[in-house]
């Protein structure tokens, strides 16, 4: 009997260890101001080449704008400042305070098929400090905007051939988020779209796996077939629209700092960069394009890389990286700094 209260004692005092611990990461994460700048996280210097069988980049654009005559686009680590995007008491996220220098350029149905994962291979290869546990390293995704905006992106719409979100005065010939529209002609598409179906198959390392095409957390792990479909045995036609492109406002985040970290980045000229994620846009019902996420001054757009008609494009933008960090398992904590302004460093557990 003893034995087992000193058992059923040791379980609470252990219970109510546990939620002082949970309630003091939730009293850190209220307290710690997201948008903050904070120092400690420091980059080993990187070097990541991207060839034009990743970029689908053309020969004809090999030598201009910091492409190589043979087509390889190199970069480098740049020195960074870095702000907190989230902390949860336990892992800490933080963004670059602006987008990369360097700048990426991708065409046609490669870059489409191989752009999420070329963004994050050189954030990874860029911006990883070498020696952390626990530690992920990769570029903006659309979706990391979506969780903190309250902005509803599955009541866009716009008109047909007309990109700009539509007003609730437009009524006629609208495409909404998520509309799908089959297509008689004009559908040629990127491998990946094969099979007349809404799902895709690609290699991982233990073997075939499939999901949807407009998922963006799980397709950035591989490169893909840099092919176009070229008829309608080995192309869709069947197409969903992902697309979206709206002017957002500072009221439209929980927190005005993620406003103020996602559009104005001032101290570089690359203000526009790509976002982690792919699109498929409708128009017209004939035909659709293909392409990656991007984010401009205020808004959040794409860019198209190929079209279901056959057509090709090429674009050019920088990159934003993203670092989360289990600071516990890494023996880290944050600290708030002196000063007028607030801001953190990342310091070792003493």
């Amino acid at each position: 009997m003893a034995k087992k209260a000193v058992e059923e004692y040791e379980k609470a005092e252990q219970e109510e260890k546990e939620g002082l611990d949970n309630l003091e990461r939730e009293i850190d994460r209220i307290t710690i101001n997201v948008g903050a700048f904070v120092t400690g996280y420091e980059p080993d210097e990187g070097t990541c080449t991207i060839g034009a069988e990743t970029s689908g980049v053309p020969a004809s654009e090999y030598g201009k704008n910091g492409i190589k005559a043979n087509g390889d686009q190199e970069f480098t680590t740049e020195d960074m400042q870095w702000r907190i995007w989230d902390y949860d008491g336990t892992t800490l996220t933080i963004i670059s305070s602006k987008p990369t220098q360097d700048t990426l350029c991708l065409s046609d149905a490669t870059g489409y098929n191989n752009g999420v994962y070329a963004v994050n291979e050189i954030i990874r290869k860029c911006y990883t400090q070498q020696g952390l546990k626990d530690i992920t390293v990769r570029n903006l995704r659309r979706t990391d905007i979506q969780k903190v905006s309250t902005y509803d992106y599955t009541n866009y719409k716009h008109k047909e051939g007309d990109f700009y979100e539509a007003t609730d005065s437009t009524t006629e010939n609208l495409i909404q988020f998520g509309e799908k529209t089959t297509f008689d002609t004009y559908h040629k598409s990127p491998i990946m779209w094969k099979n007349f179906d809404s799902r895709w198959d690609y290699e991982y390392s233990e073997g075939t796996k499939t999901g949807d095409k407009e998922c963006e957390i799980w397709e950035e792990e591989n490169g893909y077939t840099n092919e176009l479909g070229t008829d309608a045995g080995d192309a869709a036609t069947e197409f969903k629209q992902s697309y979206y492109r709206h002017t957002y406002s500072e009221d439209e985040f929980i927190n005005k700092q993620y406003y103020d970290m996602i559009f104005k980045v001032v101290g570089s000229s690359n203000k526009s960069y790509y976002l982690a994620g792919r699109y498929v846009c409708l128009n017209n019902f004939d035909y659709c394009s293909f392409g990656l996420s991007h984010a401009g001054s205020v808004s959040v757009d794409g860019v198209g890389l190929c079209s279901s008609a056959g057509s090709s494009y090429i674009q050019t933008f920088a990159l934003r990286p993203l670092v989360s960090i289990d600071l516990e398992s890494n023996n880290l904590k944050l600290v708030e700094k002196s000063g007028e302004t607030k801001s953190y460093e990342i310091k070792i557990k003493r």
